[in-house]
């Protein structure tokens, strides 16, 4: 797991209804390559998925669990607080309780701090097999163990994972009995655009002939060119960072990748090739 550090915070209705959480992003390998194995462990299967029922959990893996704990600040003038964690760790959750347990999910001010934000009590960490949330104050603690419940009625839907660089969010999940038919109806729009984006992008046969070529990536994601929707680029993070650049790319600049050659190879490889 890693820690996000961008948007990580609640989905609330007008009158305060708790509706989901986005736990948020990080630039990292590990919040854009997917959650599959994820999704796995809460038995959602499809890919890709239709709707919100192809998004709906139908199990908790043994290793999930909400706890509640206190937590000594660094400074120890200052008095203990009241902290929560909802997790697919099984060990973090038996050790919350040690003062000094090793964590992924760390807030990132205390109160009392000079740049203490109520932002701060929220924070989370998550990668494509496991998440946690951590959560301090009483009302973002209710909210916490309401999501937990919500977990073991099986009323929770992945939201998506968008891994464009400019336009991206981090793993979401919400409750299902709240979300509005609008946007179920929404949700299921957008799904049967995004297969046809999958589609379109397999039909082109580059994730194979790249592989031939023995070339690797944390992620290879496709998206329309312009608003016709008729053919596809490639947001790529490659490994292997110091011979090959990271970006948007064409087709035939990733063919071009696969014989060393383009504007994916670094300017000094390309010298050498």
């Amino acid at each position: 797991m890693r820690r996000a550090v961008q948007d990580t915070g609640w989905y609330l209705a007008e009158d305060g209804t708790l509706l989901g959480i986005t736990l948020g992003f990080g630039y990292c390998a590990e919040h854009e390559c997917g959650v599959r194995d994820l999704k796995a462990a809460f038995g959602v299967t499809a890919e890709p998925p239709i709707g919100l029922e192809d998004r709906r959990i139908t199990r908790v893996p043994e290793s999930f669990g909400f706890r509640r704990t206190q937590r000594k600040p660094k400074d120890k003038r200052r008095k203990p607080y009241e902290m929560a964690l909802l997790s697919t760790d099984g060990w973090l959750l038996a050790h919350l309780h040690e003062p000094d347990c090793p964590s992924p999910v760390r807030f990132l001010s205390e109160p009392g701090d000079r740049w203490y934000k109520p932002a701060h009590d929220l924070a989370a960490a998550w990668s494509w097999g496991s998440f946690a949330i951590a959560a301090r104050g009483k009302e973002n603690i209710a909210r916490l163990e309401e999501l937990y419940q919500a977990f073991c009625n099986h009323d929770i839907v992945f939201g998506s994972v968008i891994a464009q660089f400019i336009r991206r969010q981090g793993l979401t999940f919400m409750i299902d009995s709240r979300i509005p038919q609008e946007t179920r109806n929404q949700v299921r729009e957008a799904d049967l655009d995004h297969k046809r984006l999958i589609d379109t992008a397999k039909a082109t046969g580059i994730e194979e002939r790249l592989r031939a070529a023995g070339r690797g990536w944390f992620a290879l994601h496709p998206l329309w060119t312009d608003a016709s929707k008729q053919t596809v680029k490639f947001w790529l993070n490659p490994v292997e960072q110091h011979r090959y650049n990271a970006g948007y790319y064409t087709v035939e600049e990733l063919d071009q990748w696969a014989r060393d050659e383009g504007p994916v190879m670094r300017a000094r490889e390309r010298a050498q090739v």
